[in-house]
């Protein structure tokens, strides 16, 4: 397997997206049982505050994905405009999330922000 595919590129869009979704699913899943949050916050090396202000963002980020890729594929085009559209998209898509994640790094505390970007890279 080629090194890049074992070891994506740090702030990796498709390690964003999965990041964000996991930490909305984690979010989720805590409405059931809350001792979810501060268990991930603790594992992540994150705290309880900061791992809300990542819930607002994964929501808002994983929001706006949804919206790009559904306005994409409700466009009707051409075969030959189809690759285009999709280049567009990802684009979109990775500036979303490169957006969230510069936003995640003002809002967090100095050492959640450390803690997070290590763990997700």
């Amino acid at each position: 397997m080629p090194v890049a595919a074992q070891n994506p590129a740090p702030d990796d869009p498709a390690v964003l997206l999965g990041y964000f979704s996991l930490h909305q699913a984690i979010n989720q899943a805590a409405a059931q049982d809350p001792s979810l949050r501060h268990a991930t916050a603790s594992m992540v090396g994150i705290s309880d505050s900061d791992f809300g202000v990542i819930t607002r963002i994964a929501d808002s980020v994983i929001s706006d994905v949804r919206s790009i890729t559904t306005e994409a594929s409700s466009r009707p085009v051409d075969r030959l405009a189809a690759r285009q559209v999709q280049v567009q998209t990802g684009r979109r898509v990775a500036a979303a999330l490169v957006s969230a994640l510069s936003a995640v790094r003002q809002q967090l505390s100095p050492n959640s922000w450390a803690a997070l970007h290590k763990y997700i890279n």
